[in-house]
């Protein structure tokens, strides 16, 4: 497998992680929201500790991502090396 697919998997699977933690973020923050006033207090703690986890590794991903993105610019060349392709396509 060449260099480029493995970076646009290595992509594609941070881009599926991110938004499935982030719907799960998004789900407990309105979940605690909702029953901030009716929930017992245990249960609200647990909720704000899975909110703060997730949110923690969604942060953890994201600059482990833009960490490799600038490591050798491997977006750029990945955008140049499409970009060419691209032109040899057309001409």
């Amino acid at each position: 497998m060449s260099e480029e697919k493995q970076i646009e998997q290595a992509i594609g699977w941070h881009k599926v992680v991110f938004a499935i933690l982030s719907a799960i973020d998004i789900s407990l923050f309105a979940w605690f929201v909702r029953h901030y006033a009716s929930e017992s207090p245990a249960l609200l703690f647990v909720c704000a500790i899975g909110i703060i986890s997730v949110t923690a590794i969604i942060v953890i991903i994201n600059k482990h991502v833009i960490k490799g993105a600038s490591k050798n610019s491997i977006l750029e060349n990945l955008y140049l090396i499409k970009s060419i392709s691209y032109r040899f396509q057309v001409s």
